[in-house]
């Protein structure tokens, strides 16, 4: 009888060694699935706030262009133009906003995050400075200093987003986005001023 507990005991061990294995094998074959996703999302994330940013960016080179040909003229020209564009910055400011809440804070640095927080300032000053423009209250170089300093702050996260990508290739390729952006950024402020 003490063969046969020792008999069964021994199979079970020889049936347990192998299960355990394989589910460990398991459990970190899931493990780094789930870690590969975790970074293709974050990875998407990623690269859709570089697009949003160069859209941004965009939308606020071509309202602060209005914004100062409608200052310029002392309001008597671009007004209705300037109206269109402030909707078309308002639009693309939504989407980086919601660019800007997919970002999960885990997976990047904290000065990124503290950088992403930031941007919200420059924006919320917008409504202020776009009622100045409206009422002709405004200086245009103080416009066009406002809009040049907003969009450097977006190109700036948009430069530091290079770093917080999780794989080489799409750094490079967020840092080529970027690269365009200033050198767009820089050719628009050169004409302009």
């Amino acid at each position: 009888m003490f063969e046969k507990t020792s008999l069964k005991s021994r199979l079970l061990l020889i049936a347990t060694v192998p299960i355990t294995v394989m589910l460990v094998l398991g459990l970190s074959g899931a493990w780094n699935k789930y870690s590969d996703y975790q970074s293709r999302v974050q990875a998407e994330s990623l690269v859709s706030l570089v697009v949003e940013l160069g859209e941004t960016a965009h939308e606020l080179q071509n309202e602060r262009g209005i914004s100062s040909g409608f200052l310029n003229s002392n309001g008597n020209k671009f007004a209705e133009n300037l109206t269109a564009q402030r909707k078309q910055s308002d639009s693309a400011i939504l989407r980086l906003n919601e660019s800007i809440r997919r970002i999960d804070a885990s997976m990047v640095g904290p000065r990124y995050i503290k950088l992403l927080e930031a941007a919200n300032e420059p924006l919320a000053d917008l409504v202020k400075k776009r009622e100045q423009i409206t009422r002709l209250s405004l200086e245009p170089g103080e416009s066009f200093r406002f809009y040049s300093e907003t969009i450097s702050q977006l190109l700036e996260i948009a430069l530091r987003t290079g770093n917080q990508m999780p794989s080489s290739k799409l750094s490079r390729l967020s840092n080529a986005k970027q690269a365009v952006l200033f050198l767009k950024e820089r050719q628009g402020g050169s004409t302009l001023c």
